[in-house]
């Protein structure tokens, strides 16, 4: 019955990347697949439900979770205040760190672009080529990673021959952090209510059994 074990992979492998641009592009392909989400779901359901019965601890960690379901849809459903003001003075506040971060930058190395989230080849070619800096980690393809952790150990001095190119980790990761929060207050939904109706997963969450709330994502 399981003839599209994998299904969840369309929304991430086809032209379409990403849940919000899916919606947008082809709202039937959507469907079709929110459809196909719901009946594989349902069938590995009824494959593993009766899988449970035979194992006690199993069985009453499922029954627990089955009854945070409503508490999750409620919760959703009342939604979450937004002060709008507060949210536009936090906008206003963060794009004057980041063009401050921005001019400190090109101060220093003009001929390099930072894009909007300051992660271009010319800021990867600086930190690895002109200012040799070690690399503290590599990513799952082994490309070097400058992610928020190295930004962070070489504005410590880790990694790091001189002391100009600790500074210049210190001045994107101020960019970078600025651009990200700026990215994701700007993705958030607000409904008419003034609402955000995050969707909630209580236990299943995380490894931790802790609850999570995607778009906006409230555990960040």
């Amino acid at each position: 019955r399981l003839f599209r074990p994998r299904w969840k992979n369309e929304a991430d492998d086809s032209e379409y990347r990403g849940s919000d641009r899916y919606v947008k592009m082809d709202p039937q392909k959507r469907a079709r697949y929110n459809c196909d989400d719901v009946r594989n779901q349902h069938d590995l359901r009824e494959l593993l439900v009766p899988q449970l019965a035979a194992d006690r601890t199993a069985k009453a960690i499922y029954e627990e979770l089955q009854a945070l379901a409503p508490i999750a849809r409620h919760m959703r459903w009342k939604g979450l205040c937004c002060d709008m003001l507060a949210r536009q003075r936090h906008i206003v506040r963060l794009h004057q760190e980041r063009a401050d971060a921005a001019a400190e930058f090109t101060r220093a190395y003009p001929s390099v672009a930072l894009g909007a989230m300051g992660t271009t080849g010319d800021v990867q070619r600086l930190f690895w080529t002109t200012l040799n800096c070690t690399p503290l980690t590599f990513t799952d393809s082994g490309a070097k990673a400058l992610d928020a952790w190295t930004l962070l150990r070489f504005s410590a001095g880790f990694g790091t021959p001189t002391s100009d190119a600790s500074a210049a980790a210190a001045t994107l990761l101020k960019y970078r952090r600025a651009a990200h929060i700026i990215h994701m207050i700007d993705s958030l939904v607000v409904s008419p209510d003034w609402r955000f109706h995050t969707p909630w997963a209580g236990g299943w969450a995380a490894v931790t059994g802790r609850w999570g709330g995607g778009k906006p994502n409230l555990m960040n």
